[in-house]
């Protein structure tokens, strides 16, 4: 089976040790150079926002999925998703990234 998508559920948090961010930009490009296409949270901030980022940044696709409460908490990464979906629950969120994703 070839991946073609795979959901990734990272921190929103911007405290994070570096070596997470390196080993999330070591995927996100990863992604990008095997176009994988990234299936992730929506938001702009932490981790999640940093690996939509540079997979954004190394021509990569990008689906962000979040719900509209959450919007003004996590941000919207709507500069690098080539898809945007809002959602009204968090349980619409999750299942929109389960059955987006290939892993």
């Amino acid at each position: 089976m070839n991946t073609r998508s795979a959901t990734v559920y990272c921190s929103s948090s911007d405290t994070i040790d570096a070596r997470y961010v390196d080993a999330a930009t070591t995927l996100a490009r990863l992604f990008a150079e095997n176009e994988i296409s990234l299936i992730y949270g929506g938001g702009n901030v932490g981790l999640m926002g940093h690996m939509a980022r540079t997979v954004h940044d190394h021509d990569g696709y990008v689906v962000g999925v979040i719900p509209k409460a959450m919007m003004k908490i996590e941000g919207v990464g709507d500069r690098e998703c080539d898809e945007l979906h809002l959602t009204d629950t968090m349980r619409e969120r999750k299942r929109i990234m389960y059955e987006r994703g290939d892993a």
